[in-house]
């Protein structure tokens, strides 16, 4: 019987030909899928794990209430100038331990009764469920809290309800907005959390 034997390829190296065997060069190529496998997994996840996008926030209050120099402190600037009509800016969102970040929508608008019908620019039918809504109130008058706050959701009911939306939707964003709010969890004091909890914190802070 003839003596068993390995197989073996002629290879071409940086030096001549080379001699590699079959069994080595399997394993080379299943070291290979399984780096490209892998990778391929590693990819999938960042992007079901990225920061979610289109997020918006309205904010409703009167003339001099602080609606432009709230928003401009969380931009992180020192001073921000006040617009006409509806403003627009927005928020940098960005999660060092994934370098990952997105922005966030920011709609302010006039506290002039005038301006309400440019509602329909910055929130739409589509992008209600991806809206926070923010009343801001003058405490140095705190007399007209009540007043201005009824005001300004009836200004907001107004602009729903033009938007037809049938009842079964309305309900299913109310009982998500309830199960969002049971489910926060308030980072802690001194702790970044995990990406995960600051993933579902973020969604928490930016639906309506």
């Amino acid at each position: 019987m003839a003596p068993v034997g390995v197989e073996k390829k002629l290879l071409l190296g940086p030096n001549g030909p080379a001699v590699a065997a079959a069994g080595d060069l399997t394993s080379e190529e299943e070291e290979g899928q399984s780096l490209w496998s892998s990778i391929l997994s590693e990819v999938s996840t960042r992007a079901r794990s990225k920061l979610p996008s289109g997020k918006n926030i309205l904010v409703f209050g009167e003339d001099g209430s602080g609606k432009t120099t709230l928003m401009t402190k969380l931009q992180g600037a020192e001073h921000g100038k006040k617009g006409r009509g509806l403003e627009y800016l927005y928020l940098s969102v960005h999660d060092e331990d994934r370098d990952d970040h997105t922005r966030c929508n920011v709609w302010i608008l006039d506290g002039d009764l005038y301006h309400k019908g440019l509602l329909k620019f910055a929130v739409s039918a589509e992008s209600l469920p991806e809206t926070l809504v923010i009343f801001v109130a003058d405490m140095s008058r705190p007399w007209t809290v009540m007043e201005s706050l009824q005001k300004w959701a009836s200004v907001l009911r107004e602009h729903i309800d033009k938007m037809k939306i049938p009842p079964e939707e309305m309900r299913e964003l109310e009982r998500k907005f309830v199960k969002d709010f049971q489910d926060y969890i308030e980072p802690e004091e001194g702790c970044q959390g995990s990406p995960q909890r600051r993933e579902k914190n973020l969604h928490f802070f930016f639906i309506l």
